[in-house]
């Protein structure tokens, strides 16, 4: 179903480009290519100058920012909920230390339930943690998987629209020529097949540099994981065995 919808959307922003990208002639008559060429060289012009592929291009920039903004917020959230757990030294802390700061914040961020997980099957004496340190690592890569697919998605589209703007501007230098050039007609078809293909590139460029930024601080967040599901692991160690030498003198 959402295949089918994304491909309905698709459909419809090409409509609605090719529909509103016939460069106008609107205020070029009676005058020369040098008073058609000389514009302000400002991001209103640029956009002006790529007809209708301004609006699919637009929006797929909004689109990419909102996700990232999106999944920014949900990893900053990740990282403040977190932060408890993280600055606990687990490797010098005794069994009740771990049990408070777990039972404190253990249930407000997904590492902290990860930690929980583990404890219970150290409580359990079960510690092949690595079934379930991958279980949880994998489902996290998943969700996000979904945002950098979007992300690819909306890159490739970018890039693929500023090419059949240039496509298009020189079909219409050739089409509308009536097998003379016309100059005037010329710079505009150039100019929708140029600026297009720059604004497509400058989109792809800029959804690459969020997907690639935010996909960084998500790796730091999983090697974060790691890092602390060997602390409590080396805790765990320490405090069985100072619990079997108290055992021992006891005895």
């Amino acid at each position: 179903m959402k295949v089918i919808l994304v491909a309905l959307a698709i459909v419809g922003m090409l409509m609605i480009t090719f529909s509103y990208s016939q460069p106008a002639n609107t205020g070029v008559q009676g005058k020369s290519i040098e008073d058609v060429t000389r514009q302000e060289f400002t991001v209103a012009t640029i956009l002006e100058k790529c007809q209708g592929f301004r609006y699919p291009l637009l929006a797929i920039l909004f689109f990419g920012v909102l996700i990232s903004i999106y999944q920014f917020g949900l990893l900053l959230l990740e990282r403040s909920r977190s932060k408890p757990i993280v600055d606990f030294m687990f490797a010098r802390a005794d069994r009740k230390g771990i049990e408070n700061v777990l039972s404190k914040f253990g249930g407000k961020s997904e590492l902290g339930r990860l930690l929980g997980v583990l404890y219970s099957l150290n409580l359990n004496r079960r510690v092949d943690f690595n079934t379930e340190v991958e279980r949880a690592v994998r489902s996290r890569q998943e969700r996000f998987g979904s945002f950098k697919s979007w992300m690819v998605f909306l890159s490739d589209t970018s890039g693929a629209l500023g090419l059949l703007g240039t496509v298009w501007g020189m079909y219409f230098v050739f089409s509308a020529s009536g097998g003379t050039l016309d100059p005037i007609k010329v710079v505009q078809g150039m100019g929708t097949a140029l600026t297009t293909t720059l604004v497509g590139i400058v989109i792809s460029l800029i959804i690459n540099l969020l997907a690639t930024v935010i996909g960084n601080m998500h790796d730091r967040q999983i090697e974060t994981s790691y890092r602390k599901v060997e602390e409590l692991r080396f805790g765990f160690q320490k405090i069985r065995e100072a619990e079997a030498a108290m055992t021992g003198q006891g005895a």
